[in-house]
């Protein structure tokens, strides 16, 4: 598990090295991301095991085995504005070419700060 802090409505870049199994970079098949409110529930931004294969702000280079993601401003919404934080998890899966396929979940853990006042 990843975590890092973040504000809210704040955008940045998140970045991973992906390997199968061997440790061999995978050929990717499918990338999912989910990312909600841990307390809630909620889904943040559509976010609801969207496809992210080089397509909505996450690219994936094959040459390296590197996903980024960019995080938008709405990634960092505010599920309730009456709390000091939150905590959002972004759950990635992605699925890669091998016999059979296999998945490689993971998740990233955003402390969302709540700027009262700006």
């Amino acid at each position: 598990m990843i975590a890092r802090t973040m504000d809210e409505g704040e955008s940045g870049i998140y970045r991973a090295d992906l390997a199968d199994i061997l440790g061999a970079i995978p050929v990717l098949t499918d990338l999912r991301l989910t990312l909600y409110d841990e307390k809630t529930g909620t889904i943040i931004n559509g976010r609801d095991h969207q496809s992210v294969l080089n397509a909505n702000d996450v690219t994936y280079d094959p040459a390296t085995g590197r996903v980024t993601w960019e995080i938008r401003t709405a990634d960092n919404a505010l599920v309730d504005s009456t709390r000091p934080s939150e905590t959002h998890i972004a759950q990635f899966v992605a699925t890669y070419n091998a016999a059979p396929a296999r998945q490689k979940p993971w998740q990233v853990v955003i402390w969302t700060r709540n700027l009262v006042k700006v």
